[in-house]
């Protein structure tokens, strides 16, 4: 950045509320959509970051007033490894950050896209939901699991999760609605526990050590 000598603006949203996200992958998000806006950036640019409120959605917003992306590339911005023809120059966008960024965004329960004009610059936008929308998630699960178990004891959740504070904001959650929690935070551990204690219902996070949450779900 200070190499073209950019300014770099960050505008932040006064109603900003609480997101459940992984704090490291988050700000890999983030991260890449910078260093990508910085690739597209001509020299003595800007580029602004913005988070925002959109209904039940927290929308990070990196925009830069660079070359600018042809309708016709749009589409290879997300595919690993993709390059896009600007003029007489080809620009790597991606290697795999912007597919990884994606898909990150997408494993938080959110989404990435892209707006641009060519000759004019890019926004790339990632929305990750924030906590009220999650709580309103769990708690249409937990009611269908209400509506379909034994009420005469009480129900098992499972939670799988590496990260400490997801395990607690989940523990305390479910704990404060009269559930009966066990913890796993791997994989195999995951497995070990769902066969001997059969829960009635599991919380599997994806980016999961030793097994990740698509080997648990095979297995």
């Amino acid at each position: 950045m200070d190499e073209k000598k950019l300014v770099f603006e960050v505008v932040m949203d006064d109603e900003l509320d609480d997101i459940i996200a992984d704090g490291v992958r988050l700000k890999q998000i983030l991260l890449n959509l910078i260093s990508n806006a910085i690739k597209f950036s001509n020299s003595e640019g800007k580029i602004i970051l913005t988070a925002k409120r959109k209904h039940h959605e927290i929308e990070f917003s990196v925009q830069d007033f660079g070359v600018g992306i042809r309708k016709d590339e749009v589409q290879k911005l997300f595919q690993p490894f993709q390059q896009t023809d600007q003029g007489a120059k080809k620009i790597e966008v991606t290697g795999l950050g912007l597919a990884i960024t994606k898909k990150l965004a997408e494993l938080h329960g959110g989404s990435l896209y892209v707006v641009s004009e060519y000759g004019e610059g890019s926004t790339f936008v990632a929305r990750i939901p924030m906590m009220v929308q999650v709580e309103n998630e769990v708690e249409k699960v937990f009611k269908k699991i209400s509506e379909t178990t034994d009420q005469s004891r009480q129900r098992r959740v499972l939670i799988v999760e590496d990260k400490p504070h997801a395990r607690t904001l989940l523990h305390t959650y479910l704990n404060e609605a009269g559930y009966l929690i066990e913890i796993a935070t791997n994989g195999v551990e995951a497995l070990e526990k769902a066969k001997l204690w059969k829960p009635d219902v599991i919380t599997l996070d994806i980016l999961l050590p030793v097994k990740d949450g698509w080997q648990v779900l095979r297995e």
